[in-house]
């Protein structure tokens, strides 16, 4: 499996968190104007925080020498094992984005998982600059298409978009932790 591929499917998985929480801001109705913003202001979070997991997980990696590689794909296991927990255990309200600070804390909350896929992707061989544009580009994707049809598809996208992004999160660290384990030098 290449590079690209790889963060390919990170960035599908990131942008169902976007997905789910924008379904539920879109059931609330927005502006075209709302639109956009939230999209970029998604896509921006996105993008950006995989880059602050880039730089931990270089120095991360510099103390913990081979063995960094494995933290990271044991944190972005983890993290899928915990997005599905909270899923199922407590479902997802629709956020409040009457204030500037409100759309900043929900940008924040669907990128912090971000900042775990960034110490996975130092260790692929793909340019940082296009694994954090193809990250940005599915949050704005993803985002826009959960604002434009939250209201029309209700709860059912809400309810389950978390979930697969769970399962997508951990079924991706464990491929990669099994291609590092089988094909050494592959990841």
């Amino acid at each position: 499996m290449t590079g690209l591929l790889k963060v390919g499917i990170l960035a599908f998985s990131l942008g169902l968190d976007s997905l789910s929480v924008a379904a539920g801001i879109g059931m609330g109705g927005v502006t075209r104007r709302q639109l956009w913003h939230i999209g970029l202001l998604f896509a921006l979070a996105q993008g950006l925080m995989p880059g602050v997991g880039i730089v931990l997980g270089q120095v991360l990696g510099h103390v913990l020498g081979e063995v960094a590689g494995y933290v990271g794909f044991g944190a972005l296991m983890a993290l899928g094992a915990v997005v599905i927990w909270e899923a199922l255990r407590r479902p997802h309200r629709p956020l409040n984005l009457s204030s500037g600070w409100g759309l900043v804390l929900a940008a924040l909350s669907i990128s912090l998982d971000s900042v775990a896929v960034g110490f996975t992707l130092g260790l692929l061989e793909t340019p940082v600059w296009v694994s954090l544009a193809l990250i940005a580009l599915s949050g704005f994707l993803f985002t826009f298409l959960g604002l434009a049809v939250g209201a029309r598809i209700g709860r059912r996208v809400e309810r389950w978009a978390q979930p697969v992004a769970g399962g997508v999160l951990l079924a991706t660290g464990l491929g990669l932790l099994l291609q590092k384990l089988l094909l050494p030098g592959h990841v």
